[in-house]
């Protein structure tokens, strides 16, 4: 994962502290940035952006809220998060070291530091990111294809061909069942026969799907769940 692939969540009660931080971020080359005012906006935004890293602000609207966001995100979430707060007594302190978090940044914080707390954090991610291995039988051999590699998936009958970095492959398997082996947080089934990477898209509009040099039709059954989905990545 690198820093413009990961998402980050900023929840920040100061508008024009959240707009300075998000100015940062994208200075540093983060593309993929949400931002939440408050706890309700912030649970929400969990649950639809899927944050990587989240900038956490301890206190909001004169509630300690960014302490209970932090136990949510441990319970149901994978990312990671980084307090950014003007609170630093020692008290505060131990509660903020108890949730365990990616990084602690006082106000008024300096860039550098932000700088270097979302690397720390990235690369903690990119520590623990798992290579999933798609297992595909070719005739009597069986090929181990790293599911990031894949392009697209064409059906062919009873069969589907595999398209991955500048290699192909044909195996005996519906494409239902192989949807079903792919992770559906990436993949989608954009008509009949046809599925494709979304992080390997490079544009779209509501008739088509454009990947590499390819172009796909897209089927007007799933266009507006397409459109829904594309936001999410």
């Amino acid at each position: 994962m690198t820093i413009e692939e990961v998402k980050v969540l900023i929840v920040e009660d100061e508008i024009l502290i959240a707009e300075d931080i998000k100015d940062s971020l994208q200075k540093f080359g983060v593309r993929k940035i949400m931002m939440a005012h408050n706890k309700s906006a912030a649970l929400l935004s969990l649950k639809v952006f899927e944050p990587q890293i989240v900038l956490l602000d301890i206190r909001m609207e004169g509630r300690v809220d960014g302490l209970e966001i932090a136990e949510h995100i441990k319970r149901h979430y994978k990312a990671n998060f980084i307090f950014i707060t003007a609170h630093s007594d020692l008290e505060m302190v131990k509660e903020i070291l108890k949730t365990n978090p990616s990084g602690y940044i006082t106000k008024p914080f300096k860039k550098s530091d932000l700088f270097a707390h979302i690397n720390l954090a990235l690369g903690q991610l990119q520590n623990i990111e798992e290579k999933k291995i798609i297992k595909v039988k070719d005739g009597h051999q069986v090929l181990l294809i790293e599911e990031s590699e894949i392009n697209y998936i064409e059906s062919q009958g009873n069969y589907v061909m595999i398209f991955y970095d500048d290699s192909k492959v044909l195996c005996r398997q519906s494409l239902e069942s192989f949807q079903l082996e792919v992770d559906a947080k990436k993949f989608f089934r954009i008509g009949k026969s046809c599925i494709v990477n979304c992080n390997k898209i490079k544009s779209y509009t509501r008739n088509e799907v454009i990947l590499g040099d390819k172009v796909f039709p897209l089927s007007r059954k799933v266009v507006d769940e397409f459109m829904v989905f594309m936001k999410s990545l």
